[in-house]
């Protein structure tokens, strides 16, 4: 048979399917795991055969299967249950503070042309407006941001409603507009955003929280800077339909939190955590909100997916059609535990998303030259006149692992995630996109062609070739001739379907290492045993730079001599355990850093732990003393003696503690707040450059020193361990 062959390599398989009619009359997809050990080898004999792509789910298949949730949701199933059949081995736990924020990147390269300026509506309460380098002024409800483009560069004007000018000036470095009001929201309207569905001239251009506006060589970037709760409340529902049940929708959220969690930790360097586009997760701010979301949130407050006490990186797709699939069969790198393909059905063998409008799909008809001229776009797939395609390796799930494709110019072996994406970029009008790297290839007629793709393709005449008329009966392949290269276009995110779940883009990394707790001491209160941690990647500087006051009050202080605020149970904390005394200022506004909210100050680094909100442990100090000794332990020990009230021996790391050192432990904290001493007391030059010796002692979380030359109350003063920190990781000169 000349033209398009599909080859099976198994006897007993040799019936060939029947011809297709119209896409999606005819031709069932492949099952899940068929083709598993088969070989599918097409051969392509004529340039003018007609062939459909067919296949199954929607998304790259890894971790959360979201129609899968719904449907084992409509089961009974809770979103524990959910979660933990999707990320296999993980817990859920509190482990991030509600109002930990988070920078959502909205626009970049953003230009502003001469006479066109560009606006953001400050509405529905009272906002701040925090020009780089100048003054913060209050602005009222209505005022309106201005960016225009004079000639000398770019300018910012706050406009008042009555049109007086609040603030003006050049705009040369981050201008923050931050809301004073809980009812405050700003309007992006230079963002290109869907309409919302029943709200006549509203768009999904809203936002709560600051909106951070920095001008870069390339444009003006604008970023969204709000707590982690108010961000979800716009992902959500931007996600999965708020119709669907209510414990397919709290999976859902532990899923996004965790994921967004994830991303913060390994972003820290970067100028925002996430975007709003399907390359993280969708965000569409406050007007995508919905009140039944926003509830759930809110019961969930600070929760995520952990594997092994860390953060895990929770992928979530639309539609698996039965079969979820391991990371490392879709992207490089390690296999992760939690991460492991099932078979997603129910106890009747049923899949859990059967209900899902793209379980199966096709894709309409297009020609093998159509497909010929994608893989002949860029020099990783280029192989000149097509002659055959292998989608012979394949996954239990029955996802393709990899493409071999063999033509005049040779042949090239890539991954299926290369052809699909260039196949969506390239695809002929009409013809729709491939949803999932399960696909295989079935040919059809030259009629499908028509009502696919609106009228046939012309006929291909290559140097050689007989002239000839279009047929379905294909003839001997001619003289081989190059395709032309297309010019690959830009891939343009964009929003979900209402009413379909949107997929976001994966950043495999390597598995972390699990934390090895230690055991409290048993006359001591349950102290939970952090890991020592290493010095992480670098942070952002910026995190250490001034920030401008938020709004005071009982639960939020501004400490102007280092630019920071302190706020909530960190402000609690601060103020019940000494102190500036103790602590000394802020140097990090809250931070969300290795999975955690924590804050910086120039003795230490303070954790949040919401899983012990209400104990005296709800907020802990990093173990800094073990961090900058890590190369010197283990310190020369104490032999043990009787404690007495001047002196203590610790069996659990075989060091002591007397007089001066122990009342100050004792008085501030023990145990709790201190941790054991790693050392006996030692002597140590001052690091500013003055020569001067010190007694001191390292703590698991501190360093005590003695300064005989300083009035009685701070003889016994902690050491800079936080700035020691910062300044090892360059955010301090």
């Amino acid at each position: 048979m000349k033209g398009l062959r599909r080859v099976r390599l198994l006897l007993g398989l040799l019936a060939l399917p029947a011809l297709l009619g119209p896409p999606g009359i005819g031709g069932p997809a492949l099952a899940a795991g068929e083709g598993a050990g088969e070989a599918f080898v097409y051969q392509f004999a004529d340039p003018d055969q007609a062939l459909v792509f067919t296949g199954k789910g929607w998304g790259h298949g890894v971790g959360l299967c979201q129609w899968g949730a719904r449907g084992r949701a409509l089961a009974g199933q809770t979103s524990a249950q959910i979660v933990a059949a999707y990320y296999q081995g993980t817990a859920i736990q509190k482990a991030v503070a509600p109002e930990t924020a988070i920078r959502v990147l909205l626009q970049s390269g953003r230009r502003v042309s001469p006479g066109e300026p560009q606006r953001v509506t400050a509405q529905d309460g009272r906002w701040q407006v925090e020009p780089g380098g100048a003054p913060a002024v209050e602005a009222p409800p209505g005022t309106v941001l201005e960016l225009s483009e004079s000639g000398a560069g770019l300018r910012y004007a706050a406009l008042a409603p009555d049109g007086t000018k609040l603030a003006e000036g050049a705009l040369q470095r981050p201008l923050v507009l931050r809301p004073l009001d809980e009812t405050a929201r700003s309007v992006v309207h230079s963002k290109p955003a869907g309409a919302v569905p029943g709200r006549p001239g509203q768009y999904y251009n809203t936002y709560r929280g600051e909106l951070i506006l920095t001008p870069r060589a390339d444009g003006v970037e604008t970023a969204n800077r709000l707590p982690l709760q108010e961000y979800l409340k716009g992902v959500v529902p931007a996600e999965m339909p708020t119709s669907w049940p209510l414990e397919a929708i709290k999976a859902q959220i532990l899923a996004a939190r965790t994921y967004a969690v994830w991303q913060a930790k390994g972003r820290g360097g970067e100028r925002y955590d996430v975007d709003d586009t399907t390359r993280f997760q969708v965000y569409l701010g406050a007007n995508a909100e919905r009140p039944n979301v926003n509830q759930a949130i809110e019961t969930t407050a600070g929760e995520i997916i952990v594997h092994r006490g860390q953060p895990i990186q929770a992928f979530f797709f639309s539609t698996c059609s039965g079969w979820t699939e391991s990371n490392e069969s879709v992207w490089p790198g390690a296999p992760l535990p939690y991460l492991r393909g099932i078979q997603d059905v129910d106890p009747a063998g049923r899949p859990y998303d059967a209900g899902a409008p793209r379980a199966t799909w096709t894709t309409g008809a297009l020609t093998a030259t159509q497909l010929e001229g994608m893989l002949n776009n860029t020099p990783s797939t280029a192989v000149g006149r097509l002659l055959s395609l292998d989608l012979s390796r394949r996954a239990p799930s029955g996802r393709l692992l990899q493409i071999h494709a063999t033509g005049s110019a040779g042949s090239k072996t890539f991954s299926p995630n290369v052809l699909q994406t260039r196949f969506n970029q390239l695809r002929p009008q009409g013809v729709q996109q491939l949803l999932s790297t399960n696909f295989d290839l079935q040919w059809t007629t030259r009629e499908a062609l028509v009502h696919t793709q609106g009228v046939p393709p012309a006929p291909v005449v290559r140097p050689g070739d007989a002239p000839r008329q279009p047929s379905a009966v294909a003839t001997e392949p001619a003289a081989p001739a190059s395709t032309p290269v297309v010019t690959e276009p830009a891939p343009t995110p964009s929003a979900p379907a209402p009413t379909e779940p949107a997929t976001p883009a994966p950043i495999p990394v390597a598995i972390e290492p699990a934390p090895t707790p230690s055991a409290p001491a048993p006359t001591e209160p349950a102290t939970p045993a952090p890991t020592p941690v290493a010095i992480e990647p670098a942070l952002d500087p910026a995190v250490t730079q001034p920030a401008a006051p938020r709004p005071g009050g009982p639960t939020s202080r501004y400490v102007s001599e280092t630019g920071h605020n302190l706020g909530g149970a960190f402000l609690r904390f601060f103020d019940a355990h000494g102190g500036l005394d103790i602590f000394g200022y802020p140097r990090s506004e809250e931070i969300l850093e290795g999975g955690k909210t924590v804050q910086y100050f120039q003795r230490a680094r303070f954790e949040h732990h919401p899983d012990k909100a209400g104990s005296p442990y709800e907020v802990q100090l990093t173990l800094l003393g073990d961090l900058v000794t890590a190369e010197r332990r283990p310190f020369p020990g104490s032999a043990p003696f009787p404690n007495s009230d001047t002196q203590r021996y610790f069996t659990e790391t075989g060091h002591s503690l007397s007089f001066g050192f122990l009342d100050f432990w004792r008085d501030r904290g023990g145990l709790d707040v201190f941790g054991y001493p790693i050392s006996e007391e030692l002597s140590e030059t001052n690091g500013d450059g003055s020569g001067r010796s010190y007694t001191v002692q390292y703590f698991q979380r501190a360093r005590f020193e003695h300064h005989p030359e300083l009035p009685g109350p701070y003889q016994v003063s902690l050491g800079l361990l936080g700035d020691q920190v910062l300044i090892a990781r360059r955010l301090l000169p």
